[in-house]
C-alpha cells in the first residue's frame, strides 16, 4: 500500500504566495464595492429625506424648523423611515456624538414658509454629506471630527437640492460668502462662512474657498469629470 507523500515546503510556499496575491487583488475590490454601495444607500436616504421634505410643507405650510420636527413628522407619518436621517458611512456617531441627523443641514432654510420656498431657487442645498470623503477621525474627549488636513480619498460631496435632485460635488467646487451676525447655541457671532454650491443664485458672485476642504481638496489628485480634469 503506498503512502501519499505530503507537501513539500516549496510547494507550500508557492501555494501560500498565490494566496496571498489573490487576497491582495480582491481586498480593495471588495473596499471599493462596500463603499460604492455606502454611497448609493446614502443617495437613496437622501432622495427620502427630499421626498419628505416636498411633504411637510403640505401639511405644515411651512418647512420643518429642526431637524426634531422632521424626525416626529416621520415617526408620526412614516415610522419605517427614520433612519434616512443617518448616514450609513457615519463614523461620528453615539457614543462620540449623539445627534438627530448625521448629514449637515443648511439651516437657513429651515422653518421658512411654503410661499417663500416656492419662491426661492429650487437649486438651493439644503443636505449635504462628507461622510464619503475618506478622512482619518480626529478624537478628543466627547467628541469626534474627521481630520481635513489629510487629502481624501473620495473628494466628492453628496448634496440634495430643494427640488429634490441629488449629485455629487467635488469639494474643490464649493465656495463659501460671509453671513451674519447669526446666533450659534447662545453665541452670537459676527461673521461666519456660508457654502455656496455650484448651480446656486450666489455661486457666481462668491469667491472665498470654502476652508473646511480647501486643506484636504489641495493634495487632491485631478478627477475626471464630465472628461474635464478638476484642479483646485
Amino acid at each position: 500500500m503506498r503512502r501519499c507523500a505530503g507537501m513539500k515546503l516549496a510547494e507550500l510556499v508557492v501555494v501560500l504566495t498565490i494566496l496571498l496575491l489573490v487576497a491582495a487583488i480582491i481586498t480593495p475590490v471588495v473596499i471599493s464595492v462596500r463603499k460604492g454601495s455606502l454611497r448609493s444607500q446614502c443617495m437613496s436616504n437622501l432622495r427620502q429625506i427630499g421626498i419628505a421634505t416636498q411633504l411637510y410643507p403640505a401639511d405644515y405650510q411651512a418647512l420643518y424648523e429642526s431637524m426634531f420636527q422632521l424626525a416626529a413628522y416621520l415617526d408620526l407619518r412614516h415610522p419605517k423611515e427614520r433612519g434616512i436621517l443617518a448616514c450609513p458611512a457615519g463614523r461620528l456617531q453615539v457614543p462620540l456624538r449623539k445627534a438627530v441627523s448625521s448629514y449637515s443641514w443648511n439651516t437657513s432654510l429651515l422653518g421658512v414658509s411654503r410661499q417663500r420656498l416656492q419662491e426661492e431657487s429650487p437649486n438651493r442645498v439644503l443636505v449635504d454629506c462628507e461622510h464619503h470623503l475618506g478622512l482619518p477621525l480626529r478624537q478628543a474627549e466627547g467628541w469626534a471630527s474627521y481630520d481635513y488636513t489629510v487629502a481624501p480619498s473620495y473628494p466628492f460631496l453628496l448634496t440634495l437640492r430643494l427640488d429634490g435632485f441629488v449629485q455629487t460635488v467635488h469639494a474643490c467646487q464649493v465656495r463659501a460668502v460671509e453671513v451674519g451676525p447669526i446666533v450659534v447655541e447662545g453665541r452670537t457671532l459676527e461673521k461666519v462662512l456660508q457654502a455656496v454650491y455650484p448651480g446656486e443664485t450666489e455661486y457666481e458672485k462668491a469667491t472665498i474657498p470654502y476652508p473646511l476642504y480647501e486643506l484636504s481638496s489641495a493634495n487632491s489628485p485631478p478627477i475626471e469629470l464630465g472628461g474635464q480634469a478638476l484642479r483646485c
